[in-house]
């Protein structure tokens, strides 16, 4: 590499750093996160119905269409109470651990 070309690197380094990382999350946040959702019809008739990459969300339904509805919100709600412990878990660390700076942020997937 030439003297010139390592200048260059390194006067402009961190502005493609910059770049990269803007195309990365550019396109990140395009991406749609997808789970499994499962459904088992009964024998008896209805649905059970679950995410496999989600324990805790499963759900039931009389016909396909509300297994889905009901495991859509079954979803919701997890996440829900889940964010909620992990707050509370948050601020109860952050007070035996006050010298401690805990950063929280929502992130979004593109769904």
């Amino acid at each position: 590499m030439a003297i010139k070309e390592i200048y260059l690197l390194q006067k402009f380094g961190l502005f493609f750093k910059i770049i990269i990382k803007f195309v990365i999350n550019y396109y990140t946040m395009k991406t749609k996160m997808k789970l499994t959702a499962v459904f088992s019809q009964e024998e008896d008739g209805g649905y059970i119905s679950y995410i496999e990459e989600m324990p805790g969300v499963n759900t039931q339904g009389d016909t396909l269409e509300e297994a889905k509805s009901n495991l859509l919100e079954a979803l919701t709600m997890v996440m829900e109470v889940r964010r909620e412990m992990a707050k509370n878990e948050i601020l109860s660390a952050s007070k035996k651990l006050s010298k401690q700076k805990i950063i929280t942020e929502e992130i979004s997937l593109g769904v």
